[in-house]
Protein backbone atom coordinates (compact mmCIF):
# COMPACT_ATOMS: atom_id res chain seq x y z
CA UNK A 1 0.00 0.00 0.00
CA UNK A 2 1.74 3.67 -1.12
CA UNK A 3 2.07 6.30 1.52
CA UNK A 4 -0.45 8.94 1.53
CA UNK A 5 1.64 12.22 1.41
CA UNK A 6 0.91 14.92 3.36
CA UNK A 7 -1.72 17.48 0.87
CA UNK A 8 -1.57 20.69 3.00
CA UNK A 9 -2.87 23.36 0.61
CA UNK A 10 -1.17 26.81 0.68
CA UNK A 11 -1.76 30.16 -1.00
CA UNK A 12 -0.13 33.20 -1.54
CA UNK A 13 -1.64 35.53 1.27
CA UNK A 14 -0.89 38.54 3.38
CA UNK A 15 1.29 38.05 6.55
CA UNK A 16 1.12 40.20 9.82
CA UNK A 17 3.20 38.45 11.84
CA UNK A 18 5.54 41.38 12.30
CA UNK A 19 2.38 43.40 13.89
CA UNK A 20 1.88 40.32 16.35
CA UNK A 21 -1.54 39.92 13.86
CA UNK A 22 -3.78 37.91 11.02
CA UNK A 23 -5.33 38.89 8.41
CA UNK A 24 -8.40 36.05 7.85
CA UNK A 25 -10.73 35.52 5.02
CA UNK A 26 -14.22 34.32 6.71
CA UNK A 27 -17.55 33.02 5.19
CA UNK A 28 -20.95 32.93 7.10
CA UNK A 29 -24.37 32.65 5.64
CA UNK A 30 -23.11 32.94 2.37
CA UNK A 31 -21.18 36.21 2.54
CA UNK A 32 -17.67 36.93 2.74
CA UNK A 33 -15.56 38.81 5.29
CA UNK A 34 -11.74 40.02 5.43
CA UNK A 35 -10.87 39.72 9.17
CA UNK A 36 -7.93 41.26 11.31
CA UNK A 37 -7.07 39.66 14.52
CA UNK A 38 -4.66 41.00 17.21
CA UNK A 39 -5.31 44.95 16.43
CA UNK A 40 -8.18 46.64 18.58
CA UNK A 41 -9.53 49.00 16.99
CA UNK A 42 -9.31 50.97 18.99
CA UNK A 43 -5.31 51.78 18.83
CA UNK A 44 -3.75 53.89 16.14
CA UNK A 45 -3.48 51.15 13.57
CA UNK A 46 -7.10 49.74 14.33
CA UNK A 47 -8.06 53.89 13.77
CA UNK A 48 -6.28 53.86 10.60
CA UNK A 49 -7.56 50.85 9.21
CA UNK A 50 -10.78 51.83 9.52
CA UNK A 51 -10.68 55.03 8.38
CA UNK A 52 -8.49 54.52 5.47
CA UNK A 53 -9.13 50.88 4.20
CA UNK A 54 -12.97 50.47 5.44
CA UNK A 55 -12.28 47.89 8.14
CA UNK A 56 -15.17 48.08 10.57
CA UNK A 57 -14.81 47.03 14.51
CA UNK A 58 -16.16 43.78 16.03
CA UNK A 59 -19.16 44.03 18.20
CA UNK A 60 -16.66 44.21 21.24
CA UNK A 61 -13.98 46.17 19.26
CA UNK A 62 -11.33 43.32 19.49
CA UNK A 63 -10.42 42.38 16.19
CA UNK A 64 -11.71 44.43 12.60
CA UNK A 65 -13.39 43.06 9.71
CA UNK A 66 -14.53 44.54 5.72
CA UNK A 67 -17.02 42.66 3.81
CA UNK A 68 -14.86 44.05 0.55
CA UNK A 69 -12.91 41.45 -0.40
CA UNK A 70 -10.79 43.71 -2.62
CA UNK A 71 -7.36 44.54 -0.65
CA UNK A 72 -4.41 44.18 -2.11
CA UNK A 73 -1.03 43.78 -0.34
CA UNK A 74 0.16 47.28 -1.34
CA UNK A 75 -3.38 48.84 -0.04
CA UNK A 76 -2.64 47.53 3.17
CA UNK A 77 1.05 48.52 3.02
CA UNK A 78 -0.61 52.39 3.37
CA UNK A 79 -1.62 51.43 6.45
CA UNK A 80 0.42 47.80 7.72
CA UNK A 81 3.97 48.97 6.14
CA UNK A 82 5.94 45.65 7.15
CA UNK A 83 3.00 43.30 5.21
CA UNK A 84 4.60 40.52 3.34
CA UNK A 85 2.75 38.12 1.39
CA UNK A 86 4.30 34.61 1.78
CA UNK A 87 3.24 31.34 1.03
CA UNK A 88 0.63 30.03 3.87
CA UNK A 89 -1.53 27.29 4.91
CA UNK A 90 -5.43 27.77 3.44
CA UNK A 91 -6.13 26.71 6.95
CA UNK A 92 -4.11 29.50 8.70
CA UNK A 93 -5.94 31.84 5.82
CA UNK A 94 -9.81 30.74 6.56
CA UNK A 95 -11.35 31.05 9.56
CA UNK A 96 -15.37 30.33 9.88
CA UNK A 97 -17.09 33.74 11.44
CA UNK A 98 -18.19 32.25 14.49
CA UNK A 99 -14.20 30.77 15.29
CA UNK A 100 -12.86 34.32 15.21
CA UNK A 101 -13.51 34.60 18.82
CA UNK A 102 -11.23 31.68 19.89
CA UNK A 103 -9.11 32.55 17.17
CA UNK A 104 -8.55 36.00 18.35
CA UNK A 105 -7.97 35.17 21.80
CA UNK A 106 -5.33 32.28 20.88
CA UNK A 107 -3.34 34.86 18.68
CA UNK A 108 -3.44 37.90 21.72
CA UNK A 109 -3.72 35.33 24.80
CA UNK A 110 -4.68 37.54 27.58
CA UNK A 111 -3.81 41.12 26.14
Amino acid sequence: MAKQQDQTQTMKWIDLSTYKARLSFSEKDGRRFLVILGISADDHLGWKLRNELGFKPSGDGDWLIRDDLKLSSTMLRTVLSEATVKSMDVDQVRIPLDDVRSAHEALVGGR
